[in-house]
């Protein structure tokens, strides 16, 4: 499974965990550009940033790879969970 595109074990996974239990939360994906998300949803909500993966790349246990991009706004420190889910 982990040498499958990151696409397809994603539906995978929501498929084996079609009720998931509540300690886990199933991430979905926005498929676009990096810099659109960008401006279209981590601006707006003030996110601290956000993290891109090509959704044919596979799983490479161990090592960092050029596949995944952290982007963050400049400036900005990190909210605290309550500030971001008004718990």
């Amino acid at each position: 499974m982990s040498q499958r595109p990151l696409i397809r074990r994603k539906l995978a996974l929501s498929k084996f965990l079609a009720a998931p239990p509540p300690s886990t939360l199933l991430v979905s994906y926005i498929k676009g550009r990096a810099e659109q998300v960008f401006h279209e949803a981590v601006i707006p909500l003030r996110l601290e940033g956000l993290v891109a993966k090509w959704a044919e790349s596979v799983y490479q246990s161990g090592i960092r790879s050029n596949d995944w991009v952290k982007v963050k706004r400049k400036g900005v420190r990190p909210r605290r969970p309550d500030e971001v889910f008004n718990l």
